[in-house]
């Protein structure tokens, strides 16, 4: 179910190092697994003591790197995990789901959560969505708070339409504990068709 694109965009030092570390950049491992390489290499060509001592090093921080990847899980992961639920449950009808992951503080210009929540139950009622598969356009986090762009890829069967339909969307959370819950969404294009609110979609 997971196309998903992290786009790092705070300005600290540490997020960056963070998403590096923790976040299952493959790529990173890569390079690092490349460097033990040469260093054995060169280890090989001249065994020196400090030559010896790096290609330690560099086979402990090989080794650490995934371990730490499967035990520590970010908040941009977090984030990830709370979309696809969401992404997944509509795909299944499952409200439920949609629902633990609002925040009781939930709102937009139209709806509080329970609201938007039977506003999200008629659409599921009139409109038959298969295959939903997301991709994260990006992640802003800024302290406790969050902005997340995502894309929506489905196929949509209702009397007013049937077949496939892309649309964008911009989803704010908000950390609760070690959780984050969505507060607040708005529509950003459905098709070709671009909008600003939840009351101008057609259906």
């Amino acid at each position: 179910m997971r196309d998903s694109v992290l786009i790092a965009t705070d300005s600290e030092d540490n997020a960056i190092l963070q998403s590096l570390l923790f976040e299952r950049t493959y790529w990173f491992i890569g390079l690092l697994v490349l460097i033990e390489y040469f260093l054995l290499v060169a280890w090989l060509r001249r065994r020196t003591s400090r030559l010896r001592l790096a290609v330690v090093i560099g086979l402990a921080i090989c080794i650490a790197v995934p371990l730490l990847q499967q035990f520590v899980t970010t908040d941009r992961e977090r984030i990830v995990t709370a979309c696809e639920a969401m992404v997944q449950a509509v795909d299944v009808g499952d409200l439920p789901t949609i629902d633990a992951h609002l925040s009781a503080k939930f709102s937009t210009e139209e709806h509080d959560k329970e609201s938007f929540m039977a506003f999200v139950g008629r659409r599921l009622e009139r409109h038959e969505i298969e295959d939903a598969k997301l991709t994260i356009r990006s992640i802003e986090i800024n302290g406790l708070n969050a902005v997340v762009v995502i894309r929506v890829d489905c196929t949509v069967d209702s009397n007013s339409y049937q077949g496939p339909l892309p649309s964008s969307w911009e989803l704010t959370f908000e950390q609760e504990g070690d959780e984050w819950r969505m507060i607040s969404v708005k529509p950003i294009q459905i098709g070709p068709q671009k909008f600003t609110r939840l009351s101008d979609l057609p259906g």
